[in-house]
């Protein structure tokens, strides 16, 4: 008679009951608070009638989350099966070492410690910059112009591949991403394959997304080492064996899975501005 059921698991949702319950909780290494601590939680109650009308627009944002979520993950298994499908199909075959004019391990030991680090400067690739799909600008790390200079035989260059010798369960070994044209000078750090391809023969993207695909995941795994960590070498890397259609094939392969993955970027967008809108409602009606 007070509070609409429907709008209770909103509030629940909002980020001054999140802070409430944060604040009334105890313990360090797993915090836990309890009924009698979050009864005391009190918000702003509209009208009944107001109730229904925001309880009907939360529901109605909450609906089209759920909708994009189901829509993005069955075009990421679009994307998926298709870039999957491609590879497999394609029966004439090279070595990685066959179609490289460049491919590289970053500096070892003493060349680059941490100590070599800088403000600014040159960038230095790392393993948290290989993401999923896309290059991660948002973890940077830079060494000084001066020492870029010494270290200028490692240099990584726009469009190049950059593969991950060094995975784990959640971040498999051997995912690769091309470097943007934005990046600017740069070197890649150990464990940080720069790649780049005899483009009469491979385009880079092309590689990329075959590394990234069943096909290459699959070859790649057989030749790494370890169990908690996954590691592989540019030496065992080289032995991969690449589909190699005509480069005509090879742009069409490119430009369909890119519009499939601009989809899922467009998608991923409108998500965040619909997660967005609904938490702006609740900050308005039940407080920030």
């Amino acid at each position: 008679e007070r509070l609409l059921p429907e709008l209770l698991p909103f509030i629940c949702l909002s980020e001054r009951f999140f802070k409430f319950a944060v604040e009334t909780s105890a313990g360090s290494l797993s915090p836990r608070t309890n009924w009698s601590h979050l009864a005391q939680f009190e918000f702003a109650l509209p009208p009944l009638v107001q109730q229904r009308r925001l309880a009907a627009l939360l529901w109605t944002v909450d609906e089209v989350i759920q909708e994009s979520i189901s829509l993005h993950s069955k075009t990421q298994t679009l994307f998926e099966a298709s870039r999957n499908s491609e590879f497999e199909s394609i029966k004439t075959t090279k070595r990685l070492s066959e179609v490289m004019v460049y491919a590289s391990d970053g500096p070892f030991g003493s060349k680059l410690k941490t100590e070599h680090y800088a403000e600014s400067g040159a960038r230095l690739i790392r393993l948290q910059n290989i993401g999923a799909r896309n290059f991660n600008d948002t973890d940077r790390a830079y060494i000084s112009s001066f020492y870029f200079n010494e270290l200028r035989r490692y240099e990584v260059k726009s469009g190049d591949v950059i593969v991950a010798g060094l995975g784990d369960e959640t971040h498999p070994v051997g995912r690769a991403v091309l470097i943007p044209e934005s990046l600017g000078f740069a070197i890649n750090k150990a464990d940080c394959f720069c790649l780049r391809a005899n483009k009469g023969i491979l385009s880079n993207e092309y590689l990329a997304y075959f590394l990234n695909s069943q096909n290459g995941q699959r070859q790649i795994i057989a030749r790494a080492q370890g169990t908690t960590r996954m590691r592989v070498n540019v030496g065992n890397l080289k032995t991969v064996e690449i589909p190699i259609p005509s480069l005509e094939k090879q742009e069409q392969i490119v430009n369909g899975l890119q519009q499939i993955e601009s989809a899922l970027d467009q998608m991923a967008q409108r998500l965040s501005i619909c997660a967005e809108m609904a938490k702006s409602l609740l900050s308005v009606v039940f407080g920030a």
